[in-house]
């Protein structure tokens, strides 16, 4: 078990504006000193720092970030944790003061790109508000956000399924409040053959199911990768 910080998007960083040698503007114009632009791209990523809103962005600095601490276990090592890293993508999820932030980020471009999913389970814990998703790629050389997908809510969890992006270096997150005393379970699944919405969508959230967190029947859960899931206790 070791802490590890990576940067997977060199594309986005160079669409980034700077404003002077201390500062550093997002696509969104949030504005950051250049020291607090760096801690929070170790902490989160570069693709998710480079599409922070002011709300957003006013959310995870309300709290001493410094504090955050991220625990990274590699392939194959199978323990749910706070990131999971394969040779292909990796999974993380961040814990600051009840706001979560799951991150998930392609290393190496996917073959299949059809409905995948991105879904949370919830231990003793209440969702509040509605999650954030959003997806981040490099589509003929400029940067594309999409927010498009369909969320499914049950009373202990709730999923993203989106048709991935035909660009390069992927990024999606989703960002969202919780209640209480528990833990937050969180999974990415990768569609390996085609799939329609219909199937990506036909789960329920159980922790018998793929990451600890998505429940298919045995037909679909064939059609995805099932990667291990994270996880992080909130109190």
């Amino acid at each position: 078990m070791k802490k590890v910080y990576m940067f997977f998007i060199i594309a986005f960083f160079l669409s980034v504006g700077f404003v002077n040698a201390e500062s550093i503007v997002n696509y969104n114009g949030v504005e950051f000193e250049k020291n607090e632009y760096n801690l929070l791209s170790e902490i989160y990523n570069e693709s998710y720092i480079y599409t922070l809103t002011n709300e957003m962005y006013n959310i995870i600095t309300s709290n001493d970030i410094s504090k955050i601490e991220i625990k990274e276990y590699n392939y194959p090592i199978i323990p749910l944790s706070e990131v999971f890293t394969t040779s292909y993508k990796s999974l993380k999820i961040i814990n600051n003061s009840g706001y979560i932030t799951v991150l998930l980020s392609w290393i190496k471009e996917p073959a299949i790109r059809s409905y995948d999913v991105m879904a949370v389970r919830l231990d003793g814990l209440t969702l509040n508000g509605t999650p954030t998703f959003t997806q981040t790629s490099y589509v003929d050389g400029k940067i594309a956000l999409s927010s498009s997908g369909t969320l499914k809510k049950f009373t202990n969890g709730f999923g993203q399924s989106f048709l991935l992006s035909n660009g390069s270096s992927i990024n999606c997150s989703m960002s969202f409040f919780v209640n209480g005393n528990g833990t937050v379970y969180a999974t990415y699944q990768h569609a390996i053959t085609n799939i329609s919405l219909s199937d990506s969508t036909s789960y329920s959230i159980s922790s018998s199911g793929l990451g600890r967190v998505l429940s298919y029947s045995s037909t679909i859960s064939k059609k995805y990768d099932g990667m291990t899931g994270v996880d992080v206790y909130v109190q």
